[in-house]
C-alpha cells in the first residue's frame, strides 16, 4: 500500500511539472461521495499559508482539471503577517467515480477573485489532519499516545450526547431542550465546529451547521436572540457564525452578525463604579463581536472598537481600586445584583475574555492583549484556587467562581460547582504561561497551577468508559467546557 501511495505521489508531481507548473505547495483531498456535475468546494487555510496572489493546478488521476477559484474570507493583515486566504472556493466538473484530487499552488502576481460561487457546496474529506491546523492555534487531533486522549475522547462522547435530542430528553426527563436560550450560551455552533476541525468527521460539520442555522433563525429583527425573553447581550455570540460563514458563505450571515454587533456598541469600554451592572462575560461578548467582524471585513471601525475595548480593559486593571492588577475588580452588586459593594472578579468569566484576547493575539502578536492574558492568568496562579476537602475532591485544585477582595456574607465557595470551571480556567493559566514564556518571564508557578487545574478538569469530565451515554447538565456546560480549551494540548506542549 505504501509503495502504491508513493507511486501516486511521484506521478502527481511529475504531472504537475509536465503541465508547466513548478511544485511549491500541495494538498490531497477527496469529495464526499460521487457527484456527476459541476461542484463547489471550500478549503480552509491557516494564517499565512496561502497568499491572496496565487495560481493553482488541480489534478485528478494525473490529469489537469479546469477550475475557477475565489476567496470570500481572508486572514486580516497585521504587523505579524500580511493578509492571506482563509477560505478558498473551487468550482470544477466532477464526472468520475474516483473522487480523489490533489491541489497545487504557488505565489504569483495574479490576485484571487473575491467572492463566492452560487449554489451548494460539496463536503470534502481532508487528508493528514489538515483541518486541525486551520484555526488560531493547532487543535491536536486525537492520539492514543497523548496524555490528553481523555480530553479528546470526552469531547466526542459529550458531543454525541449533546447532538442526540432523544438522549437529551430522556436524560433530563423532558425538562431540558434546545428550544430555550440557556443551551446556546458560550457558542454551541462554534463548539461543534471545533469538534469537526479537531476530528475531520463530517457528522460534526453537519451538526454545527444545523446549530448555526437554528441560532441565526432565532435572531430577531432587533438583533437579539429571541429564545431569551429579554434583550440580553451575552446571548449574541458570533464565533460559530464566523466558521459557518467560512464553510457556507452567505450574505445573510454577515447581516445577522452586524445586527448583533450594533447592540454591543452600547456596552461600556471601561468598568466604572457607577455602573449598576457589569460582568466579564458581557465584555467577552463585546470583544467577540468586534473581533469577528474585523476578521470578516478588515474594516477599520471594528478594529478600533476592539482595540478600544482592549485598551480600556487594560486601564481598568491598573487604575484604582485595581492598582495592583490581576483582574478587573468590580462591585458584587454590579455582578450579581445583590446590595453588596465588596469588590470581586470572576476567574471563569475572565477566561471568556481571555479566549477572545487569545484569538486576537494569535493573529496579531498584539502586546497589550498579551499583557491582559498574562494578568488574568497570573491572578489565578497567585491565589485564584483552593484545595477541595470533600471525599472525592480532596486535594484537587479548585478555582474560585467569584474571588472576593473583602469580607462578604456572599463569599461562600462551593467546591462541587466551582470545580466545573477547572477546564476553562486551567486553559487561561496555560495561555498566560505561553505569553509569559515569549518574553522570558518565569512560568514555573503557572505550569504547576495549570497542570493541577487540568487534573481537576479530567476529574469532572471522565465517566465510566463502559457507559454508552455521557450525559451533561446543564446543556450549556458542553460549550463552556470545550469552546475555550480545544487547543489546550498544543499550548501545554509549548510551555513545557
Amino acid at each position: 500500500m505504501r509503495l502504491v501511495s508513493s507511486f501516486l505521489m511521484f506521478f502527481c508531481i511529475q504531472a504537475a511539472y509536465a503541465t508547466g507548473f513548478k511544485l511549491e505547495h500541495s494538498l490531497s483531498f477527496s469529495l464526499n461521495g460521487n457527484v456527476d456535475k459541476k461542484v463547489n468546494i471550500i478549503i480552509p487555510f491557516k494564517q499565512g499559508d496561502l497568499s491572496s496572489h496565487s495560481k493553482f493546478k488541480l489534478l485528478h488521476e494525473g490529469i489537469n482539471v479546469a477550475i475557477e477559484t475565489k476567496t470570500h474570507l481572508l486572514w486580516p493583515a497585521t504587523q505579524k503577517a500580511p493578509s492571506s486566504v482563509r477560505a478558498l472556493s473551487l468550482t470544477f466538473k466532477q464526472n468520475t467515480n474516483n473522487n480523489n484530487y490533489r491541489l497545487f499552488w504557488k505565489k504569483t502576481s495574479e490576485r484571487i477573485k473575491f467572492g463566492f460561487f452560487d449554489g451548494e457546496y460539496v463536503d470534502v474529506n481532508f487528508h493528514n489532519d489538515w483541518l486541525a491546523y486551520t484555526l488560531y492555534s493547532p487543535l491536536k487531533p486525537f492520539s492514543k499516545e497523548s496524555n490528553f486522549n481523555w480530553y479528546s475522547y470526552s469531547f466526542q462522547k459529550y458531543g454525541e450526547f449533546i447532538t442526540n435530542n432523544n438522549a437529551v430528553i430522556k436524560s433530563t426527563k423532558n425538562k431540558l431542550s434546545f428550544n430555550n436560550a440557556s443551551p446556546w450560551l458560550y457558542d454551541r455552533p462554534y463548539t461543534l465546529y471545533l469538534l469537526y476541525l479537531k476530528t475531520g468527521d463530517l457528522k460534526w460539520k453537519f451538526e454545527a451547521h444545523n446549530a448555526a442555522l437554528f441560532y441565526m433563525n432565532n435572531i430577531n429583527t432587533d438583533g437579539y436572540f429571541e429564545l431569551k425573553k429579554r434583550a440580553d447581550l451575552k446571548y449574541l455570540i458570533p464565533s460559530g457564525l464566523l466558521i459557518d460563514y467560512l464553510f457556507f458563505p452567505s450574505y445573510k450571515t454577515l447581516e445577522i452578525i452586524e445586527l448583533m454587533y450594533n447592540n454591543s456598541i452600547a456596552w461600556p469600554l471601561k468598568y466604572d463604579q457607577t455602573l449598576s451592572f457589569w460582568t466579564e462575560r458581557n465584555l467577552a461578548t463585546a470583544l467577540s463581536l468586534a473581533l469577528v467582524l474585523w476578521e470578516i471585513t478588515e474594516k477599520k471601525e471594528y478594529k478600533e472598537r476592539l482595540e478600544n475595548l482592549i485598551e480600556a480593559s487594560f486601564e481598568s486593571i491598573y487604575i484604582p481600586p485595581n492598582r495592583e492588577g490581576g483582574c478587573i475588580k468590580h462591585y458584587y452588586s454590579a455582578h450579581e445584583g445583590a446590595k453588596d459593594d465588596t469588590l470581586i472578579c470572576s476567574p471563569w468569566m475572565s477566561a471568556l475574555v481571555v479566549e477572545q484576547l487569545w484569538r486576537y493575539y494569535s493573529m496579531t502578536n498584539d502586546t497589550q492583549s498579551a499583557s491582559l492574558i498574562d494578568s488574568f492568568g497570573t491572578h489565578v496562579a497567585n491565589g485564584g484556587t483552593y484545595k477541595g476537602s470533600a471525599k472525592h475532591l480532596k486535594d484537587f485544585d479548585i478555582p474560585y467562581y467569584l474571588r472576593f477582595f473583602g469580607s462578604s456574607k456572599y463569599n461562600m465557595p462551593n467546591q462541587w460547582t466551582d470545580i466545573q470551571h477547572a477546564c476553562d480556567i486551567g486553559a487561561m493559566v496555560a495561555k498566560s504561561a505561553y505569553v509569559r514564556k515569549k518574553v522570558n518571564k518565569n512560568i514555573n508557578k503557572h505550569i504547576y497551577v495549570a497542570d493541577n487545574l487540568m487534573a481537576s478538569c479530567e476529574k469532572t469530565m471522565i465517566r465510566a468508559y463502559k457507559l454508552k451515554v455521557w450525559a451533561i447538565s446543564p446543556l450549556r456546560k458542553f460549550n463552556w467546557w470545550f469552546s475555550s480549551t480545544s487547543d489546550i494540548e498544543w499550548i501545554i506542549e509549548q510551555i513545557k
